[in-house]
């Protein structure tokens, strides 16, 4: 895009293709958070190549854990 005088490209066909989990194409006038967007394309990944030779390719180069940690600030109030 930094070499192109074109400043901007359509995702309108990507959209499309993509559906949602009711089996509809995704409409660009509604906003989406990133992991929503990313279990729609991955799902729909997987499903196609899940016939393939490598059924686990989105698995192996995406896959992990997701891990949450909280710590809390000590506190100096008593009880």
């Amino acid at each position: 895009m930094l070499e192109k005088k074109q400043s901007s490209i359509s995702v309108n066909s990507l959209a499309t293709a993509i559906k949602d989990f009711d089996g509809k194409p995704l409409s660009l006038f509604e906003q989406r958070d990133v992991d929503e967007f990313l279990n729609l394309l991955f799902d729909q990944l997987e499903g196609q190549i899940s016939s393939s030779k490598n059924p686990h390719l989105i698995q192996n180069c995406f896959g992990g854990q997701y891990s949450n940690t909280i710590n809390p600030q000590p506190c100096n109030h008593k009880k």
